[in-house]
């Protein structure tokens, strides 16, 4: 596991927002808070112009100083690859082809809710819920899921662009699977939510599927 304080999910594993909870795409997202929906258009905005959002981690990358990141008025964070792993997460977003948006869950969602209410108040971390659950059984409970699924986790961060940042780079996770899951083109169907967590202040749960059937059809 990576350090928590750094931000960067767990792994198994741009619709921009006009108004009132619809996105470009016609789905309504009033079950999302703006905080949910701005992750939402911000993983689709890194899936559909990854070339373009190569330049926010440009950006972010002065902030690096050998293995720490120091940007002003926040606390030094300290990571395990430092630059070598931004470097590697730039060129990735300049080679790497688009894939389709993700279109937002109700059902997907509300999985993603349960998890954060079952962690957050208790300070738990990963994947597995204290009934045992895995995110297939949970989002299951809503629907059903159908080919993949995955689910990403950050932690401490409340920001979307930097959640998002920080699983591309996916800074000491061998095989970078919060990014393959990021970028996976199998995956079409997004749930989202967040809230507050016991240790690290917010948490923000992402659930990933090739397809779901909602209960409610």
């Amino acid at each position: 596991m990576s350090n928590p304080m750094f931000l960067l999910p767990f792994v198994l594993g741009v619709l921009l927002t006009i108004s009132g909870g619809v996105s470009v795409a016609g789905s309504i997202t009033d079950y999302l808070s703006p905080m949910e929906r701005e992750l939402v258009d911000e993983m689709n905005f890194a899936r559909t112009h990854p070339h373009q959002y190569a330049d926010y981690l440009v950006a972010m990358r002065q902030y690096y100083r050998r293995h720490f990141i120091e940007v002003p008025g926040e606390i030094a964070i300290e990571t395990r690859e430092g630059v070598a792993g931004i470097d590697e997460a730039i060129r990735f977003l300049r080679t790497v082809q688009p894939v389709p948006a993700l279109i937002p869950s109700p059902g997907m969602s509300k999985a993603a809710r349960d998890h954060v209410q079952d962690q957050g108040p208790a300070g738990l971390l990963g994947h597995s819920g204290t009934d045992g659950s895995q995110f297939g059984m949970r989002l299951n409970r809503y629907g059903e899921w159908l080919y993949h699924t995955g689910e990403n986790i950050a932690y401490g961060q409340r920001e979307a662009r930097r959640i998002i940042i920080n699983q591309i780079i996916d800074d000491g996770q061998e095989g970078r699977g919060h990014r393959r899951n990021l970028f996976n083109p199998d995956f079409r169907i997004v749930g989202v939510a967040c809230g507050e967590h016991e240790n690290y202040r917010w948490m923000c749960v992402m659930e990933l599927a090739a397809d779901y059937t909602e209960k409610n059809g």
